[in-house]
């Protein structure tokens, strides 16, 4: 398998958001940035009807090289799309509607 592409995944902190009176905003609620290689497939009609996805949104399987945990959103060629399940090192995601 050739991981081919580059992913963008937005990993949840970890840490609470909590208010900082000093400067005065929330701190702690910003996700982090990591840039992956990654092998990218389309979805099957069998597992879209499985996850009950739409068939007009992009949906894809991407598999990593190592596990990430914690993954709230991923982008892929300049698109955003939520996870959908996780299974080891392969997130099953579907495009996020702008708008």
């Amino acid at each position: 398998m050739r991981y081919d592409k580059r992913v963008t995944v937005l990993i949840k902190s970890s840490v609470e958001p909590y208010y900082d009176p000093d400067l005065g905003q929330m701190v702690g609620d910003s996700p982090k940035e990591l840039i992956l290689p990654c092998h990218v497939s389309e979805q099957g009609l069998e597992l879209r009807e499985q996850l009950d996805e739409k068939l007009e949104l992009d949906a894809y399987i991407i598999r990593l090289r190592q596990e990430v945990a914690n993954v709230d959103k991923v982008i892929l060629d300049g698109k955003h799309y939520r996870v959908v399940t996780k299974r080891a090192k392969t997130l099953y995601v579907e495009e996020v509607r702008s708008g």
